[in-house]
Parts: C-alpha cells; sequence; structure tokens
C-alpha cells in the first residue's frame, strides 16, 4: 500500500515504490522507471492506496501522472493490479481480452 500521507515529496514517494515493490538499486525513481518496471515484471504485483486525497495534496499534478503511468503499465501488463485499499484489486483501464 502507497500511503498518500506519508508520500511528502517525489522522492519518499518513490522510495516506498522501491522499497515495497522490491525494485532493485538500478531503479530510476522517477515515473518513466517506474513504467519499465511494472510493464515488465512476470510476477503478481498489487499496488493500493492509503490516503490517496493526501497523496494529491502533497504531490498535485504529479500524482495525477503517477496514476496515469500505473494505470498505462496495468493495462499493458496482467501480473499488475491496481486497487484502492478498500476492494480486491481489479484491473484500471482493462480491455476484455478477445486479441490472441
Amino acid at each position: 500500500m502507497i500511503d498518500g500521507r506519508s508520500c511528502r515529496d517525489k522522492q519518499t514517494l518513490h522510495q516506498q515504490l522501491k522499497d515495497q515493490l522490491a525494485f532493485p538499486d538500478y531503479y530510476g525513481k522517477n515515473l518513466d522507471a517506474l513504467y519499465d518496471m511494472l510493464s515488465t515484471t512476470q510476477e503478481e504485483v498489487e499496488i493500493g492506496f492509503l490516503n490517496k486525497d493526501e497523496l494529491h495534496g502533497n504531490l498535485g499534478s504529479y500524482a495525477d501522472a503517477l496514476l496515469a503511468t500505473l494505470q498505462e503499465a496495468a493495462a499493458n501488463n496482467p501480473f499488475l493490479h491496481l486497487s484502492d485499499g478498500t476492494t480486491p484489486a481489479e484491473k484500471v483501464g482493462s480491455q476484455p481480452e478477445s486479441e490472441n
């Protein structure tokens, strides 16, 4: 769970993501690096949020960019699931699988 209350800046947010998702030391701690890590993972990953409103309050438009990055990665990787912390994980922005 990402706690918006404790993510007071971009560095803290990315450190929390790195720690909770066990990213390697070379993780670049930016949205491009986050997308790269999440869109290529081959393990089941669920990302949820606590105090999401405070995340927006602390990070402003960067919080919107973060959520867009997470949604794009989830749409492109069946192993990645997003939740709001109160319901079971649901894939945000997914389309029915009709290809293949």
